[in-house]
């Protein structure tokens, strides 16, 4: 398991963010990229919730996939 971002992590990575919607920006491509984030997205995000995704009945047949 990788270690979890530090506070100065989480300042740097909003260099690219900007609140005014009508001039968007996304996080800094690091955000997407590094294993620490993507540990921190599964641990505050994703590990907490339950998402239903479909019925058991649309995955009866091999190779039988949803993509979301």
């Amino acid at each position: 398991m990788t270690q979890f971002p530090s506070p100065s992590d989480f300042a740097a990575i909003r260099g690219g963010y900007r609140t005014d919607c009508s001039r968007p920006l996304s996080l800094k491509a690091d955000a997407y990229t590094w294993a620490k984030w993507f540990d921190a997205d599964l641990r505050a995000i994703m590990g907490k919730h339950w998402n239903w995704v479909c019925h058991i009945e649309k995955l009866r047949q091999p190779g039988s996939y949803i993509a979301l």
